[in-house]
C-alpha cells in the first residue's frame, strides 16, 4: 500500500508544475498607469486588463529606465541600464554582445516567438538577437492589438506542441482584449 503513494502523488500534480511551461511576456508600449483601472482610472476604462488582473501579477512599484522605447527597451530586453547600453535614437544599433532574453531562453530550449509593434526595435536596430520568428515592423504602421494578437496566435497554431516556448506581444495600441483560444 505505501508503495502506491509516491505515484498517486504524481499523478495529482498539475502538468504546468512537472517543470518549465511557456512564458508570455506582454508590454504595452505608451500606455500610462493613470489610464488604467486596476490603478486607479474608472472601471470601465480598461475592463479587459481589469479583468486580466485578477489572474496575474500586478506591480504596484515599477520605474521606466527612460522616457520612450529605444532607451527603455535594453532594460527590459537585456537588462541593462541606459548608461550601459548607449542607444538614445532610432538610429542606434543594439551592441551585437548584449544577450537579449530571447538569446538566455533560447539557449536554456524555448522556442522563442516575438511579435513587436514597435519599429525602434527592428532587426536594424539590434533587436533581432536570438529569435527563432519575430515579426517587427521596419517603419511606423498602424499595427493593432488584434493584429498583435493574431500573429501570437498564429505562430501558436503552427507551434502547438512545443511546451516551452518565450513568446513576447509587444503592443503600442493596447486596447483590444486578448483572448487566450
Amino acid at each position: 500500500r505505501r508503495a502506491l503513494w509516491p505515484v498517486l502523488g504524481l499523478l495529482l500534480v498539475p502538468c504546468n508544475v512537472r517543470g518549465p511551461g511557456p512564458v508570455i511576456w506582454v508590454v504595452c508600449d505608451t500606455l500610462r498607469a493613470d489610464a488604467l483601472s486596476v490603478y486607479g482610472a474608472p472601471p470601465d476604462a480598461t475592463p479587459f486588463i481589469e479583468r486580466w488582473s485578477r489572474e496575474s501579477v500586478v506591480m504596484t512599484r515599477s520605474w521606466s529606465q527612460g522616457s520612450h522605447t529605444i532607451v527603455s527597451a535594453p532594460a527590459l530586453l537585456a537588462s541593462l541600464h541606459p548608461s550601459s547600453h548607449g542607444l538614445q535614437g532610432d538610429d542606434d544599433v543594439l551592441h551585437p554582445h548584449t544577450e537579449l532574453i530571447s538569446e538566455a531562453l533560447g539557449a536554456r530550449g524555448y522556442a522563442t516567438f516575438g511579435a513587436i509593434a514597435n519599429p525602434q526595435l527592428r532587426p536594424r536596430s539590434g533587436f533581432d538577437q536570438g529569435w527563432d520568428r519575430l515579426d517587427a515592423p521596419t517603419a511606423w504602421r498602424d499595427l493593432s492589438s488584434a493584429q498583435m494578437n493574431e500573429r501570437f496566435f498564429q505562430w501558436r497554431r503552427r507551434n502547438w506542441w512545443r511546451r516551452r516556448y518565450f513568446a513576447l506581444v509587444w503592443y503600442v495600441d493596447p486596447r483590444a482584449p486578448l483572448q487566450w483560444t
